[in-house]
C-alpha cells in the first residue's frame, strides 16, 4: 500500500507523521517541498520541488533575461511562501534586488497593484513581477494589473499554465 500525494504542502505536512509512523510510503506528484523528503524517509518526490522551481526562475531572470530588479507578490499558504522565499534568496544571491514584496493575505489585490503603479521606475523599479500565488488569485492579480495599465513582465510557478489561471484571462475583453 502507498499514498499518491496530496494537492497541497499543508496537507502533506499534516499527514507526514501518520504515514511515517505507519510505514506507508508517499509518492508526491505535485511540486512539494524538499523538507518533506528530508524529514520523512517515506516521502518521495516524483517532480521538482517548490524550492527548485523558484530557484530556476530566479536564475533564468538574472542570467538569461539580465533582470536587475524584481517584485514578489505572494499569498500566505505554504507553497506560495516557499516559492517567494526561495525566489527572493536566489535572486538576491545572484545580485538582483527585490524592490516590492506584496502579500495578498494581508493586502488587497488593488492595494498591491497600486503599490506597483506608484513605484518610482528610477529608484524602485519592480522589474519582473514574480507571482507566488494559487492559480485563481494569480489570474485575478494579472487581470487587475492589465486593467490598471501595468505592463511589467510577469513570471511565476508552473500553476500559471493551468486552465484555472488561463481561462479567466482569456475571457477578458481586450
Amino acid at each position: 500500500m502507498a499514498v499518491i500525494g496530496h494537492s497541497t504542502i499543508e496537507t502533506s505536512r499534516a499527514a507526514a507523521e501518520i504515514y511515517q509512523n505507519a510505514g506507508i510510503p508517499v509518492l508526491n506528484y505535485m511540486p512539494a517541498t524538499s523538507y518533506l523528503t528530508a524529514e520523512n524517509s517515506h516521502f518521495f518526490n516524483t517532480t521538482y520541488t517548490a524550492e527548485t522551481e523558484a530557484a530556476y526562475i530566479a536564475n533564468y531572470l538574472i542570467k538569461i533575461k539580465e533582470a536587475k530588479t524584481a517584485g514578489i507578490i505572494s499569498t500566505g499558504d505554504g507553497y506560495s511562501q516557499l516559492l517567494a522565499k526561495q525566489f527572493k534568496n536566489t535572486f538576491h544571491g545572484l545580485g538582483g534586488t527585490v524592490t516590492i514584496e506584496g502579500n495578498l493575505s494581508t493586502q488587497s489585490i488593488e492595494d498591491v497593484v497600486s503599490e506597483i503603479i506608484s513605484a518610482n521606475p528610477d529608484t524602485n523599479n519592480p522589474g519582473t513581477i514574480f507571482i507566488a500565488a494559487d492559480d485563481k488569485t494569480a489570474a485575478d492579480l494579472v487581470i487587475t494589473m492589465k486593467q490598471k495599465g501595468v505592463s511589467y513582465p510577469i513570471a511565476g510557478a508552473s500553476n500559471l499554465g493551468t486552465n484555472t489561471f488561463l481561462d479567466p484571462i482569456k475571457e477578458q475583453v481586450e
